[in-house]
């Protein structure tokens, strides 16, 4: 994996917590540690559209932590389509805890965490294919 400089709206994303920014042939990762559950952790969807992309929900996936280099356990991932323009990626989110818990959206992380079935730091990650339909 190969890290990439950040982008001006990724920094705001990121809120004060720490971010990077990784690409992978055709997928590009953002990784955020979350050191506080608060309101300023929204879902990716927000950001896309806010910045004029075209969103529309996907299936859920779960996938195997190891395989994504994250988490021995499975993780669940809440994924949309955006599209701007010509351009279409698929993207993918999910927060994982030390406990090996991960959560397919940002709600349900916020609630656990505000409920105190899970302590963090929490590990934030959305996952860009920029080729859709050929890394699914």
């Amino acid at each position: 994996m190969q890290e990439e400089e950040l982008k001006d709206t990724e920094r705001r994303f990121a809120a004060g917590d720490r971010l990077g920014r990784f690409q992978q042939g055709g997928r590009r990762w953002l990784v955020r540690s979350i050191e506080d559950a608060s309101r300023r952790v929204h879902p990716a969807e927000e950001c896309y559209r806010a910045t004029g992309w075209r969103v529309r929900p996907r299936p859920a996936q779960l996938s195997s932590g190891s395989d994504e280099g994250l988490s021995a356990r499975p993780l669940r991932w809440g994924c949309f389509s955006a599209r701007r323009g010509a351009e279409e990626v698929e993207v993918c989110q999910t927060i994982t805890d030390d406990s090996g818990r991960a959560w397919s959206d940002v709600g349900s992380w916020w609630w656990s965490a505000a409920f105190g079935q899970s302590k963090g730091p929490w590990l934030g990650v959305v996952r860009v294919v920029t080729e859709v339909g050929d890394e699914r």
